[in-house]
């Protein structure tokens, strides 16, 4: 990515859409801090929230782990109570929580 000026408010949400090959996962990985910068300079506001569904999203689950699991290490100060709610927002009922990541469709 060269000659690229961008400013991202602290409450937008924002799709990269493009084709194979033009930057789109290399840019989301500079903003997650996944790759470094070699150039220029990226400032973030301090309340930034960075999140990113990967690609190919199994690449950054453990696939042994139930989607419980993953949860857990994400929402430690919740109750199993709230975990639970999350993951069936994401429509994963009871008995889908604990089947490994590796084993779920998309």
């Amino acid at each position: 990515l060269t000659g690229m000026d961008l400013r991202i408010d602290i409450d937008d949400h924002i799709g990269l859409l493009g084709r194979n090959g033009s930057g789109k996962s290399t840019f989301a990985k500079l903003l997650t801090g996944q790759l470094p910068l070699t150039g220029g300079t990226l400032r973030m506001h301090k309340k930034a929230q960075i999140a990113h569904f990967h690609q190919h999203q199994i690449d950054a689950l453990n696939p042994r782990h139930s989607a419980y699991d993953h949860i857990l290490s994400l929402m430690e100060a919740a109750t199993e109570a709230q975990r639970r709610a999350r993951l069936a927002r994401f429509g994963l009922p009871g008995d889908r929580q604990e089947t490994p990541a590796g084993s779920l469709s998309g």
